[in-house]
């Protein structure tokens, strides 16, 4: 099995202001989800009736298919806690629908339905995740990064190698993505600082 470390510097001047956070769910390429939803505190959970969520509720996420990604993007405070989940409709008339702890984030609180917990900082990374291709291999790798400030130099490290990450970022998602030049097994693991 291959590896990789993905270290990352980034170089912000920061001050205290809402940041525009975005929250991602990256499908895997079987996913059987026809939209997806980020309900929490800071948009009254959906709303939702009974759990379930209509159909252009604003907690609806955004698919970027140039990503394969849905994103939905919410202004918070730098120290900002707030809990959220992931919502999934598996059909069109949004009649089967699951709710599920954010995967791309490992912080969560099991005490209140095991919601996902995010902690806003600046400048901050949120949501790591290993991309996976149709034969189930890891072929990108991506994390959103947010700030107050413009992100003015931003590197990374891959297996020892210093690299310019700044051509990478996309600052209208706030999205950085690596794609790999050979695709590695599933479960391999990068690092993010």
């Amino acid at each position: 099995m291959r590896s990789f470390l993905l270290v990352f510097v980034l170089a912000v001047a920061a001050q205290a202001q809402p940041l525009d956070v975005t929250i991602r769910y990256v499908p895997a390429p079987d996913d059987p989800a026809v939209r997806a939803f980020a309900p929490g505190e800071f948009n009254g959970w959906g709303p939702n009736n009974a759990g379930a969520i209509p159909i252009g509720a604003p907690s609806q996420m955004t698919f970027v298919d140039s990503l394969g990604q849905y994103f939905y993007t919410i202004p918070l405070s730098e120290g900002a806690r707030v809990q959220y989940k992931i919502h999934f409709h598996f059909n069109e008339a949004g009649t089967d629908w699951q709710w599920v702890t954010d995967p791309l984030n490992p912080d969560s609180n099991p005490a209140d339905n095991n919601n996902s917990v995010l902690t806003v900082q600046d400048p901050m990374l949120f949501q790591p995740a290993a991309e996976l291709n149709e034969a189930g291999l890891v072929d990108a790798v991506s994390v959103g990064l947010f700030a107050s400030e413009e992100v003015t130099r931003f590197e990374f490290t891959i297996n020892g190698e210093v690299r310019d990450g700044l051509p990478l970022y996309d600052p209208s998602t706030g999205v950085f993505r690596f794609e790999l030049d050979q695709p590695v097994a599933a479960g391999a693991q990068f690092r993010v600082e």
